[in-house]
């Protein structure tokens, strides 16, 4: 507006300081003038005229320093002013990264602006904001952040960047936070030294995804000793030593989860068992004694716990399964009402809870009851056997030689006593014989189950624990036959060596022994004793037939757990060779020379008595590749036929060639029948009859001493029987003459009294 002739020119501005594109008012509303017109950017060009308030409003889009004129006007008459200096500040740009792409709850996870800038300055502060929150802990003067979260799932984080002009720019980033998994460790029962138990890791869980890996590590070094995919694995304790099982879980995002616990293995209470009265024949077991409704004593004090005591004893009668007393001491009564083989149970507990079990069979007599004639029946049985004898006798001696043909005696051998499933089992009959001395075993067929074979002895592996009854025949060559019967327990859980691993000799070199190696792993569940065993380079003979060379025996106190590998090396022991394989255990034969073949051998294991372990052959298919394979079971036979068994290996009974037992039968017919005469008939009829008793014995055993001697019987039996005999004999002759004496003398004093 015109307020003098004059114009007069004035300008102020309303910040001086802006960000590119920030409105700015230019204002000469104080100058004298009719129109004011502005050149906004100082360039000599007045972009805007204003007759009304002389107030302008731009903003500037480069940045820079800036100098607008205004210039008042009246009429013609003119004036101009430069205005304040604009600053045009351009605003800093923010940017921010992670540097975990899959943070996990309870993570230090850090964030970076570093790569925010200013063009036309620099950057003062940083404000960092977690959720829409502040963080008041973060450093401003920094362009790193650390944070720890402390819940899961969709998190974002932002920062405020701040330049030298107070311009500010903001950046976000959204990420996702996983929730780790949890592990937990549970076992299926109290531990017990060298049996399974089962790990279950499966109440472990992850709250957001799912659980991929479990590793184990139960040998308490750190290491996980097993990888797998599921939640349960079994494990063998070998030792009562504290051992801290430890488990990590890993989920589908490579978070992680740790559990422990710490197990102290119980050793099982050892437990054994025997009852009274009892009869013993040469420190073997014979025919127990006990009667039908007499009270047999049960003792199993030589019971006891090697890491504790022994707090109670559960006894099983009949063996059905179903206690039938518990007791706290070790002893205990009962009296059986049927005779009979009866298979009595005890049960030790100590006070751990572990429970092991002794079985045995205890026979119970039924008494003889002497009838008026039985004085008369035992002599004339006495003498009818004495006479059969005598008769066969003179029979075999006569008839021009046509002797009269005696059936052969069976007998089942095998090895090992206690075998596992994959363990070859020899069984051998060559020790059945036939009694007659012109005469011998033509055909040995063995049957069990729905399998036949042929043959002294074969080999059979089983595939699972149980019971298996088998059964041999042998055939004369007068068609004569006799079975054996005997029942096989397989264990349930056992070990298994398998060859795993072969690293020959190279081929066309013989001097590279510390290269050439076997590995071993045990494959089953149980642990593996390999004191005395031995390995053998095994090699097929002209004649089909395979002759093997002994080429290592395990040293002693050398266990093997299940899954656990060795590795036996030709050469001497060295880092070098060691290093070359994965297993944790070694040994070495420190030879000369190589001993496998580089494209295909046979590598047999024994055990300690020269029985069947294992025997694989292996054969070269590629440069460094090996396929193995374990023999046929008719080549195992040939593998093990040197193998020699003893008679009494299999059975703790003592064996004098008659299948009847007959010692042990006269035994208890003896004394059957004296218990009988004195308790039924009276001491009086019971004397009167000792001469009977004495008629019958010696007239026995003078016919199997005859018998014996002309080769009636077999020779096995020798002098044994009739050496019984006669001293039975004499203790009746010496008994039944006291008594008798004793008996007239008491008579004849009651008659002078009378």
């Amino acid at each position: 507006m015109t307020v003098a002739d004059d114009p007069v020119a004035r300008c102020t501005v309303s910040d001086r300081t802006v960000a590119s594109g920030e409105k700015v008012l230019i204002n000469a509303s104080r100058s004298n003038a009719d129109l004011v017109a502005i050149d906004v950017d100082g360039d000599g060009t007045f972009e805007r005229t204003n007759e009304e308030d002389f107030r302008e409003t731009v903003s500037y889009a480069d940045p820079g320093e800036v100098e607008p004129v205004v210039r008042a006007e009246i009429e013609s008459r003119t004036q101009t002013r430069t205005c304040p200096t604009i600053t045009v500040n351009q605003p800093p740009r923010a940017e921010i990264d992670v540097f975990s792409d899959n943070p996990t709850v309870g993570e230090s996870v850090r964030f970076d602006a570093a790569g925010s800038d200013d063009p036309d300055g620099e950057l003062v502060a940083f404000r960092w904001f977690v959720d829409g929150d502040e963080v008041s802990d973060a450093p401003t003067s920094t362009a790193r952040m650390t944070h720890t979260f402390t819940e899961g799932g969709r998190h974002t984080v932002g920062v405020l960047v701040v330049d030298d002009r107070d311009a500010a720019d903001r950046a976000e980033l959204s990420l996702e936070v996983n929730e780790p998994p949890a592990a937990a460790i549970s076992l299926s029962g109290d531990p017990t030294v060298n049996e399974s138990v089962r790990l279950d890791a499966s109440a472990s869980s992850d709250p957001d995804g799912r659980i991929v890996r479990y590793a184990w590590d139960v040998t308490g070094d750190d290491a996980p000793d097993r990888n797998t995919s599921s939640p349960r694995i079994r494990h063998v304790f070998s030792g009562t030593d504290r051992s801290t099982i430890s488990l990590l879980v890993v989920d589908n995002d490579g978070a992680v989860g740790r559990a422990q616990t710490t197990v102290r293995p119980n050793n099982p209470p050892q437990v054994g068992f025997t009852y009274s009265p009892s009869t013993v024949v040469f420190d073997y077991p014979a025919y127990a004694e006990p009667m039908v409704d007499e009270s047999v004593r049960l003792d199993a004090s030589e019971s006891f716990d090697p890491d504790g005591e022994v707090v109670g004893f559960r006894w099983d009668f009949d063996g059905d399964g179903v206690i039938d007393e518990s007791t706290t001491t070790p002893h205990t009564t009962h009296t059986f009402e049927d005779g009979g083989t009866h298979g009595v149970v005890v049960y030790a507990v100590d006070d751990d809870g572990a429970v092991t079990q002794s079985r045995n069979a205890v026979y119970v007599s039924e008494p003889l009851v002497p009838s008026k004639g039985v004085d008369l029946v035992v002599g004339a049985t006495g003498g009818l056997i004495g006479a059969l004898v005598v008769r066969e006798t003179r029979s075999r001696l006569s008839d021009n030689g046509n002797e009269r043909n005696t059936p052969p005696n069976a007998t089942i051998m095998s090895l090992p006593e206690l075998p596992a499933p994959g363990r070859p089992v020899l069984f051998d009959g060559s020790l059945s014989v036939d009694p007659d001395t012109d005469d011998r075993i033509i055909d040995y067929r063995w049957t069990m189950g729905d399998d036949h074979w042929n043959g002294p002895r074969f080999v059979h592996v089983f595939t699972e624990g149980g019971e298996y009854e088998i059964e041999l025949t042998v055939t004369d060559t007068h068609g004569a036959t006799d079975t054996d019967r005997d029942t096989v327990r397989v264990s349930e859980i056992g070990g298994d060596l398998t060859l795993v691993e072969v690293h020959p000799d190279v081929s066309g070199s013989d001097t590279k022994r510390m290269c050439e190696y076997l590995t071993f792993e045990n494959a089953g569940d149980g642990v593996l004793d390999l004191c005395g065993w031995a390995i053998y380079d095994a090699a097929g003979g002209d004649d089909g037939r395979f002759e093997d060379t002994k080429f290592f025996e395990f040293p002693e106190g050398l266990d093997l757990a299940p899954g656990e590998r060795v590795t036996v090396h030709t050469g001497p022991e060295s880092g070098a060779a060691v290093e070359k394989t994965t297993a944790r255990r070694h040994c070495f034969a420190s030879r000369e020379t190589p001993t496998w073949n580089s494209e295909a051998d046979t590598v047999v294991v024994r055990d300690e008595r020269g029985g069947p372990v294992t025997a694989e052959r292996y054969e070269q298919t590629d440069a460094d590749t090996y396929e193995i394979e374990p023999l046929d079971v008719e080549v195992l036979q040939d593998l093990f036929i040197d193998v020699e068994l003893s008679r009494r290996e299999n059975d703790s009974r003592v064996h004098l060639g008659l299948h009847t037992g007959f010692v042990p039968k006269l035994v208890s017919d003896s004394r059957r029948f004296v218990a009988g005469a004195v308790l039924l008939r009276g001491p009086h009829a019971f004397i009167g009859s000792w001469s009977v008793i004495l008629s019958f014995v010696l007239s026995s055993g003078v016919s199997w001493a005859i018998a014996t001697w002309f080769g009636a019987v077999p020779r096995s039996i020798e002098m044994t029987v009739p050496v019984i005999l006669l001293v039975l004999a004499a203790i009746v002759t010496g008994f039944g003459g006291v008594g008798l004496a004793v008996w007239k003398v008491l008579s004849t004093l009651w008659g002078l009294i009378a």
